[in-house]
């Protein structure tokens, strides 16, 4: 907090930046504002790059797989979810292995709460929710 009101940028915890100028400002809503931004910047950067560390770990095992010649693609992301199209008979790998990606390889050495996270398998788009 006392970087963000001395140069106005607040940093999540992989170093990325946000500039929030109206800190400085006299109005009182508007550096409450840039308080909140901060703050919301510092969580969701957060979870961005655990996403993203448990998206690139990933990826490297699913070009394993295509190499060995199973049919594993990678069709979404949307925020923290992640959706592949596989054959059936590769869910059981496939749960394993997505769920240890994104409570073991998210990047951070020590995490203060437990990650969790879950997994679905349907033909169609409907299935899954």
């Amino acid at each position: 907090k006392r970087a963000l009101h001395k140069d106005g940028i607040a940093r999540d915890m992989w170093g990325m930046m946000r500039y929030l100028p109206g800190i400085w400002s006299d109005d009182r809503k508007t550096r409450s504002e840039a308080e909140r931004t901060a703050v919301s910047h510092e969580i969701q950067g957060g979870a961005q790059g655990m996403i993203q560390n448990s998206m690139r770990w990933l990826n490297k095992r699913i070009r394993e797989m295509q190499e060995l010649g199973m049919n594993v693609t990678w069709a979404l992301q949307i925020h923290d979810e992640l959706i592949f199209r596989f054959d059936e008979e590769l869910w059981p790998l496939m749960d394993s292995l997505v769920r240890d990606a994104l409570t073991k390889h998210h990047g951070l050495p020590n995490p203060k709460i437990p990650i969790q996270s879950s997994g679905n398998f349907g033909a169609s788009w409907g299935d899954l929710k």
